[in-house]
């Protein structure tokens, strides 16, 4: 409970921060493993200690006994993580030592171009005692790499932009509909992807509202995305501004802008109108095809 809480504190204590560091795993040291205990093998404990690549010292309890690994068996696990360990069990045959406990350690890594995983695994038998097998090799396939990301190939369109609430001295709000008409991308982390802007404009086209956001990190070929707007938040200036409302009858002109990146990449335009009546006070802005 100690701990939980303490994570806890740590996770409150970092809200709100900006994290740009790469995580990486701390390498273990010294473990030592006890599992529930079984009528068939008794009280299992896994201990061990390295130093360096080295193992320095592995010892498994069971059957009632304690099986230390010699130098020449700890070689053979030398590079193996302790974060890698997996504890199985096994009735086992008679003949090859009855009820079986194994103690499994594996890596990944590069031999030659290829990608292989290695296994060890240290097995102790009722009936046999102490043996440790491998290592053991084997390729596996590499992971198919993501399409490199070409923003001049991305090719989105507004298929849809609709104005469900706007009301004389109210906010306005609605919706729009982003369709991928190119090919499937992904962006990279870190890499600035496509965006939108949205605007509204008077009849005299006096530009009155502005908002921009954007999405995760890609879309499929043909796949729809559907954004929420509201005029909230205003951003005329460099600094967010208090909500817009509208400020009397007439009819405005709604923008809805993509980017492919920068806000100088204009990838789609979709312009539409809609009319506000003397007396309307909430949703059912007049949309006009002007």
């Amino acid at each position: 409970m100690r701990t939980r809480l303490v994570a806890f504190l740590i996770g409150l204590a970092c809200a709100g921060q900006p994290l740009a560091s790469e995580e990486e795993f701390v390498v273990w040291q010294e473990v030592r493993i006890v599992c529930a205990e079984r009528p068939e093998t008794g009280a299992i404990v896994f201990e061990a200690r390295t130093d360096g690549e080295r193992y320095a010292k592995v010892s498994l309890s069971v059957f009632g006994k304690v099986y230390t690994l010699n130098e020449a068996d700890r070689l053979k696990l030398g590079g193996f993580p302790l974060s890698s360990i997996a504890l199985t069990h096994e009735a086992g045959y008679a003949e090859l030592g009855g009820h079986t406990v194994h103690v499994k350690l594996k890596r990944v890594l590069y031999k030659a171009g290829k990608l292989v995983e290695e296994r060890v695994r240290i097995s102790v038998s009722k009936g046999k005692g102490l043996t440790v097998h491998g290592p053991e090799a084997k390729e596996v396939a590499m992971p198919d790499a993501p399409p490199a990301y070409n923003p001049g190939q991305v090719r989105l369109k507004v298929v849809e932009a609709v104005v469900s609430h706007a009301g004389v001295e109210q906010q306005c709000r609605g919706r729009f509909t982003v369709r991928n008409v190119g090919p499937d991308y992904t962006v990279p982390p870190h890499v600035i992807g496509p965006s939108y802007g949205v605007f509204i404009y008077d009849k005299t086209e006096a530009l009155l509202f502005r908002n921009f956001g954007g999405w995760g990190p890609g879309l499929k070929a043909g796949q729809d995305i559907t954004f929420g707007w509201d005029t909230h938040s205003n951003h005329l200036g460099e600094k967010s501004e208090p909500a817009f409302l509208i400020p009397a009858p007439g009819r405005y002109k709604l923008v809805i802008r993509l980017y492919r990146g920068s806000r100088d990449q204009v990838l789609d335009t979709a312009t539409s109108f809609f009319d506000v009546k003397p007396d309307q006070q909430g949703p059912g802005a007049e949309p006009s095809a002007d």
